[in-house]
């Protein structure tokens, strides 16, 4: 049954391996970087901005946005895990 409001936790550090849950988080984390790196270069390079047709500038930072959001959300799994243990 839910209740509004009510939270609960759960002792994950007995349940799962936190460090291989961090060595996971971590691993691609590399790769994302990467793929950041290239769309703030695309992005910042007026030859690009200029001669790109609009879709693709605009899908351009569409993803950049997306691997934004992809690595807070590492950030904050990678933060909790730390709680953890």
């Amino acid at each position: 049954m839910a209740a509004p409001g009510a939270s609960f936790g759960l002792p994950l550090a007995d349940v799962i391996d936190v460090d291989a849950e961090k060595a996971r988080g971590e691993n691609p984390r590399q790769t994302r970087q990467r793929s950041w790196v290239a769309c703030v270069g695309r992005l910042n390079n007026p030859k690009f901005a200029a001669s790109a047709p609009e879709e693709v500038v605009a899908e351009a930072r569409e993803n950049l946005a997306l691997r934004e959001e992809e690595e807070a959300k590492i950030k904050e799994a990678l933060a909790r895990l730390a709680e953890i243990g």
